[in-house]
């Protein structure tokens, strides 16, 4: 939240594979190393990095992605 300037959202894995992400034009995912290959949203996510224990991915809906 201290970096990003903006509040943030925590919820288990489950949940956010069930979140209807089509709204939000851009945002951030950490998750568990062991836990992105459960990621269902894993074609509108690009990893970021990668550490011992989490991975950064960073989200663009398919909307956001249409130039206008």
């Amino acid at each position: 939240m201290y970096y990003m300037n903006e509040p943030i959202q925590t919820t288990s894995l489950e949940a956010f594979n069930d979140l209807n992400l089509s709204n939000e034009s851009h945002y951030f995912v950490v998750v568990n190393k062991g836990d992105e290959k459960h990621i269902t949203h894993q074609a509108d996510l690009h990893k970021l990095y990668s550490s011992k224990s989490y991975v950064l991915y960073e989200g663009k809906s398919a909307s956001s992605n249409i130039e206008k």
